[in-house]
């Protein structure tokens, strides 16, 4: 299209407005220095604008509605995973004998207490691990595969709650870091206590942040 408009491509050779219309030319094509004049109601232009304003203003609406329903979701995946992992350490709690929880026997109940532990964690892609630690913080049970490492939570926040606390009952703990692993983990803890009301241990399930942000991840964005 020639427009018959004058451009520095009339420019004498050589001058900077040349030497900048010739490079323009070269790097993006022929045409990229037309210059075109265009002439706007300055009525159509406000609505125009106006237009652009409330497609802004949609866009945004859809994603705080999007937004809000990914986030049920995984509020709700969560709230499930909480919900199963507590009634397995209702139960392992139940069945814990008493000796069990003693650092001088516990190698009697390796065997048995790690079985049913690897069970139940054969259920839950989530959880990273299920433990059982003594009246002390130590762990005494464990399915994660370092059992060289010797683990205490007695510094734990969530395990105070349990000791310190008479009538607590399941503590689910912040964000924290894992001793074992160094991965970021939510503790689910349930207490052990003998006939008499006293604080033997605790049952306890890690689960894995990562695997929510996987699932984060899935969902179409």
């Amino acid at each position: 299209m020639r427009l018959g408009q004058v451009d520095a491509g009339s420019d004498p050779p050589g001058s900077p407005t040349r030497v900048a219309y010739d490079t323009l030319a070269a790097k993006f094509g022929a045409g990229i220095n037309g210059p075109i004049e265009v002439v706007l109601d300055p009525s159509r232009l406000r609505k125009m604008l106006l237009e652009v304003r409330r497609g802004f203003r949609d866009a945004i609406q859809v994603a705080r509605t999007v937004t809000f329903n990914y986030a049920a979701v995984i509020e709700a995946h969560l709230d499930a995973s909480l919900r199963r992992v507590d009634a397995d350490l209702q139960e392992l709690v139940r069945e814990l004998p008493a000796a069990a929880l003693d650092i001088k026997s516990s190698a009697q109940f390796e065997a048995a207490v790690s079985a049913r532990l690897h069970g139940m964690r054969n259920n839950f892609p989530e959880i990273a691990d299920f433990l059982v630690v003594d009246r002390d913080g130590n762990r005494l049970y464990t399915t994660a595969p370092q059992k060289a490492v010797r683990v205490n939570v007695s510094r734990e926040k969530y395990f105070s709650q349990l000791r310190d606390a008479a009538r607590s009952d399941v503590v689910i703990s912040e964000v924290i870091v894992s001793r074992s692993n160094g991965k970021l983990i939510v503790v689910v803890a349930r207490p052990v206590r003998d006939s008499q009301g006293a604080f033997r241990g605790a049952a306890l399930a890690t689960l894995k942040i990562e695997e929510f942000d996987s699932l984060f991840r899935t969902l179409d964005i």
